[in-house]
């Protein structure tokens, strides 16, 4: 046998472990992960695929070791875009899952023990993630999702009629009358509520900024910020238009009142959205990251 026809048997056997990489990727839904390996493996002849198996031979060895513990500290992405859950049963190898990817993409197996480990562990930070899985295709993950927000909304509603008789009797508190709209707040943003008490409840809020407003209680910048993009969120925009004219009194040359307005402009008011952006960039405020960024996006628009 000559070197010409050995070398295109190992040609040939090279471009069938690529295909045959890339099939059985295909059927464990990774079929990207596959291709991009499987090209690797295809275009670098025989050192490709033995780079590749001793590659994942050294990450099952070093997998039930520190060596493959992931710091969350040092990764790169934004924790608003990418939420980690940490569980108890998580602190084996991989043990730091993106649950927006699992939702999506990873089977029915694999969804369940990842939902099952953010239930052990304190769930409510991770409420839209499960809002998102109560519509997942497999019926087990939706149920385990649905019964998860269920006792979110009983606890609320147990703590919430609490606070609420303790507020009646003590209106003129503010410590009180700031924890309980903060709470009340805090659960409307995650819109986990049925439309009626969804309703009731940012009443309910509404009810408990006016009287903070009366008692001229502390009411912050980002607590105006934060109230009047809720507002908008839930279509209000008189009540928005209200508490920004209110806000724009109480800080006229604060960042979070310009990105207030700018939010407000954006949604309901588009003629003043440009001037908007014209005295943000004019004033002698210090601009953070995301509102500089929103800026030179509009100045090249």
């Amino acid at each position: 046998m000559t070197k010409y026809q050995i070398l295109l048997i190992l040609l040939l056997i090279n471009t069938l472990l690529s295909l045959g990489y890339m099939v059985i990727m295909g059927s464990k839904k990774q079929l990207e992960k596959g291709i991009l390996i499987g090209t690797i493996m295809l275009i670098i002849p025989v050192s490709g695929p033995l780079l590749i198996f001793f590659s994942y031979l050294l990450f099952l060895l070093l997998k039930h070791t520190k060596a493959a513990y992931i710091d969350p500290a040092e990764l790169s992405f934004r924790k608003e875009k990418i939420r980690i859950i940490e569980g108890d049963s998580l602190q084996r190898g991989i043990n730091k899952v993106p649950i927006e990817e699992a939702l999506l993409e990873s089977d029915n197996e694999s969804t369940r023990r990842v939902l099952l480990d953010v239930l052990k562990a304190d769930f409510e930070s991770s409420i839209p993630i499960l809002m998102k899985a109560i519509e997942n295709e497999d019926s087990e993950v939706s149920h385990y999702a649905s019964a998860a927000i269920s006792d979110v909304l009983s606890k609320f509603k147990k703590q919430q009629k609490e606070i609420d008789e303790q507020y009646r009797g003590h209106m003129d508190d503010e410590e009180l009358l700031t924890a309980y709209r903060k709470y009340v707040y805090k659960y409307l943003t995650y819109h986990i509520f049925p439309k009626t008490e969804e309703t009731h409840y940012l009443e309910l809020c509404s009810e408990l900024m006016e009287q903070a407003y009366k008692l001229s209680s502390a009411i912050d910048s980002e607590d105006y910020e934060n109230w009047i993009k809720l507002l908008l969120d839930f279509s209000k925009k008189e009540q928005a238009k209200e508490w920004l004219i209110r806000m724009q009194k109480a800080y006229p040359e604060n960042l979070s009142t310009y990105k207030a307005e700018l939010q407000y402009s954006y949604q309901f008011d588009h003629q003043n959205f440009g001037k908007c952006l014209q005295k943000i960039r004019t004033s002698q405020i210090m601009l953070d990251e995301d509102t500089l960024e929103l800026v030179r996006f509009f100045q090249n628009v």
